[in-house]
């Protein structure tokens, strides 16, 4: 079978910038005891929305087989990836069959964990939700407050907190009594 070169870009976000800048070239560099990778080029960290960097490089590398050339896609999932050489690829349709199937399983445990991971989510906002409601209920236990009041120990402001003094009043947890709610 031919070799295969091709130019790929594989990114990374996190920090701090000097981490996620020594993390991608720790990853280059696994890369580099499996494949021929010719030239590396190594982007600056952009700092980000919510002080994230990202960082990316742009690898040129040749493989010895379309075999390896879908691994390495599989593993690096890179950004981008250009076919330098050769300009047309005959390949066996059990390469194609066992990447498309590789593909699916990721696909699958990917789709798992966010699956799982949404579950997890659920749980954890209704819990939370559990506990605002109960830290309100204890509060108004000792006396009436208002909803500046009982913002300042919840930590939550005013307008949140009236979506939960809502449903407890509906609930007929609590009674709003003009500008102030007490318990049941």
């Amino acid at each position: 079978m031919q070799s295969i070169t091709g130019r790929f870009i594989v990114e990374m976000l996190g920090k701090p910038k000097e981490y996620i800048e020594s993390t991608l070239k720790k990853y280059v560099d696994k890369f580099r005891e499996n494949l021929d990778i010719t030239s590396a080029e190594f982007a600056k960290p952009k700092e980000q929305e919510g002080g994230l960097f990202s960082v990316f490089a742009e690898l040129e590398i040749t493989f010895k087989n379309m075999s390896d050339l879908f691994g390495f896609c599989l593993d690096a999932m890179p950004s981008s990836v250009e076919i330098m050489d050769p300009e047309t690829l005959t390949f066996e349709s059990v390469y194609l069959a066992d990447f498309l199937n590789d593909i699916q399983t990721k696909l699958h445990n990917t789709d798992m964990v966010v699956k799982t991971l949404s579950a997890q989510n659920k749980t954890l906002d209704k819990n939370a939700q559990t506990i605002v409601r109960n830290f309100i209920i204890n509060l108004l236990a000792a006396g009436p407050k208002t909803i500046e009041e009982l913002s300042k120990p919840i930590g939550i402001k005013p307008p949140k907190l009236q979506n939960f003094l809502t449903k407890l009043i509906e609930e007929k947890m609590v009674i709003q009594d003009g500008d102030t709610f007490r318990s049941h």
